[in-house]
């Protein structure tokens, strides 16, 4: 794809928030069933608290469920994906350019009159009940309507009223190497010239109330949905055997993590996140959410005594998952980590960083193998790597942490967003010699391609005992230079080989794993000696 959107799920200000934009705005097809009323100011209203004299709900009473939308898919797009639950705002007179995705959108319109415009087979479904119909001509869609546009289907849309335009979305896009861009336009203007994307984009504004990477899913048939849930006070909060995004709307959703990866996002941030530690205590605000990937347990809310409200995005293969779910607590509220967002406007005008480089610039990685990475720490995971000449969009900052100074950034070609070193990024054109005093170049780390001749290549058998022999040796989870790093290794460190010899990437790869399993995955066998035994 040649531009850069929604990550499904990240996007922002910027080229890639245009394209995420779009991505929200074709996410108006998928929008689940029609919804029975438009909400108020496109946010439901507020469950009234329990009153004092009521008799408390038990832990088994059970949600009270809105079902929005759902559709059965044959096939989604393969893992990993993103996914994107927002809203979108179109003023009178705005409108979306004509434009494909990769992965299925779905609209359910809130407030107003939305017409749209599919190019191709896009399904409809009416709020006064009727069934699904198949719609590829222009289409007027209203309050309760919804609309979902399968992966590659094009679409435009406007409002052609004097009111606002209000449309719950929910977008799933691939990402990662070999993608296709998230957002592809038929107007090849708007893929290379910001300002024209600006102006195509003036009037409309979204607000994300939700990311989720989804690293692993069974291929074939899903079903997706998004519900409106409530829960009485005192009620638990209802497991998931499958993936599932959790939006708040009102009330307490303050818990802590027990197990399993959960990804707390934040509406102000427009960005995913990386799983949170164990022990972790989180509490969600307005449009905050928590993503479940594997799935979660119930949880007990004995002692709340208000009703919570909150929005569910659920993925359900047909195959079940083969992995846990995780395990939460509920607790009381702590500390807002970042204010409630405002909407955001799609027009590219989203303002400059203070003191550093202005929001919505294109940016390009000036090394090899730079790191993206969760959060602006050394510490944080890596959601991608990138190459020298790779094109990325300031988001925010600059950030200053681990001694470095740091950008948030969307990375153009995967929509995929995360933070960078502001040493390993320039203008395009620009000639940046590498900083002096960095410390030890931490974001470029040693890449697989050790400099001057590696050692000979050996031949290595199941079992065999081996010692890494170079420092910041990584260990991915496939054999690839597109895996995902999950930990490195120094020289020295002592490792039995489990599979291989797997060839890619120019490389030849060996699966090891360390005697107590903490370390497990793919390396290089150029960073690999037999274990000297005595």
């Amino acid at each position: 794809m040649r531009g850069s959107t929604t990550t499904g799920l990240t996007l922002l200000p910027r080229r890639g928030l245009w394209l995420a934009i779009l991505a929200i705005l074709s996410t108006l097809s998928l929008v689940f069933a029609p919804v029975a009323t438009a909400q108020d100011n496109a946010t439901p209203a507020a469950t009234p608290e329990a009153s004092p004299s009521a008799e408390p709900a038990t832990e088994g009473t059970p949600p009270e469920i809105e079902q929005l939308f759902v559709f059965d898919f044959e096939e989604l797009p393969a893992s990993p994906v993103t996914i994107r639950l927002l809203r979108i705002t179109l003023e009178p007179g705005a409108s979306v350019p004509e434009h494909t995705h990769p992965g299925p959108e779905f609209g359910l319109i809130e407030e107003g009159v939305l017409s749209a415009t599919p190019v191709g087979d896009a399904t409809v479904s009416r709020a006064d009940g009727g069934s699904t119909e198949t719609v590829a001509e222009p289409t007027d869609l209203n309050v309760g309507d919804w609309i979902l546009y399968p992966s590659g289907v094009g679409m435009s849309f406007s409002n052609n009223t004097e009111s606002n335009v209000v449309i719950l979305s929910a977008v799933i896009q691939p990402v990662g190497d070999g993608s296709p861009v998230s957002i592809d336009y038929t107007d090849d203007t708007l893929d290379t010239d910001q300002e024209s994307r600006q102006t195509a984009y003036v009037g409309v504004s979204f607000v994300v109330l939700g990311d989720g990477l989804l690293r692993e899913m069974p291929a074939g048939n899903a079903t997706v949905a998004v519900n409106l849930v409530t829960l009485t006070a005192g009620a638990a909060f209802p497991a998931s055997e499958s993936p599932l995004l959790v939006s708040r709307i009102d009330g307490n959703l303050s818990f802590t993590v027990n197990s399993g990866e959960v990804q707390v996002t934040r509406s102000a941030q427009q960005a995913l996140a990386a799983a949170a530690p164990p022990d972790s205590t989180h509490t969600l605000g307005t449009g905050d959410a928590a993503f479940f990937s594997t799935g979660v347990a119930s949880a007990a809310r004995d002692n709340e005594e208000e009703d919570v409200s909150y929005y569910a995005l659920t993925i359900v293969p047909t195959s079940a998952l083969e992995t846990e779910p995780a395990t939460i607590t509920f607790s009381d509220p702590v500390e807002q980590p970042t204010p409630e967002a405002e909407a955001t406007p799609s027009d590219g005008t989203s303002g400059t960083v203070a003191d550093g480089i202005p929001a919505g610039t294109v940016v390009v990685a000036t090394q090899d193998n730079v790191n993206v990475r969760a959060e602006a720490s050394v510490d944080a995971d890596v959601v991608e790597q990138v190459a020298s000449g790779v094109e990325l969009t300031i988001l925010s900052g600059p950030v200053e942490a681990d001694e470095f100074t740091w950008y948030e950034i969307e990375v153009n070609s995967s929509g995929l967003t995360g933070f960078v070193v502001v040493d390993f990024i320039a203008e395009p054109g620009e000639v940046t010699p590498e900083a002096e005093g960095t410390p030890e170049a931490v974001e470029t780390e040693p890449t697989e391609e050790a400099e001057g001749t590696p050692a000979p290549q050996l031949d290595f058998a199941e079992g065999d005992a081996v010692v890494v022999n170079d420092n910041g040796v990584r260990i991915r989870t496939e054999p690839s230079t597109g895996g995902e790093i999950l930990d490195t290794v120094d020289e020295g460190e002592e490792l039995t080989i489990v599979s291989g010899p797997e060839e890619a990437d120019e490389f030849v790869w060996y699966e090891v794993e360390s005697a107590d399993g903490a370390i497990s995955g793919w390396t290089v066998a150029d960073f690999l000696d037999p274990a000297t035994t005595e």
